[in-house]
């Protein structure tokens, strides 16, 4: 656990964390594989946060600002961007 903020954190990686009502509700990670592919990683939504879409924005926004951020652009594995249910 001590090292997911190393890992995850910019410039290889971002963490997103989602809030209801002040408190942490989900969170999800990315962390850049190789000179062109990125990876999302250890997606958590509380269980007050389920049932709400928080999984989903979760996961589109971290891809979004991953695609717009990244240098060199940052493809993604195909595991990555299938949600499951």
């Amino acid at each position: 656990m001590d090292s997911l903020p190393r890992v995850h954190s910019a410039p290889d990686g971002k963490i997103l964390v989602a809030r209801l009502n002040g408190k942490v509700a989900g969170c999800v990670m990315m962390q850049r594989i190789d000179g062109h592919t990125c990876e999302m990683k250890r997606m958590f939504i509380s269980p007050e946060g389920r049932g709400l879409g928080l999984g989903r924005r979760l996961a589109e926004t971290i891809v979004r600002l991953s695609a717009e951020r990244a240098t060199p652009p940052c493809g993604w594995i195909p595991a990555a961007t299938t949600m499951r249910r």
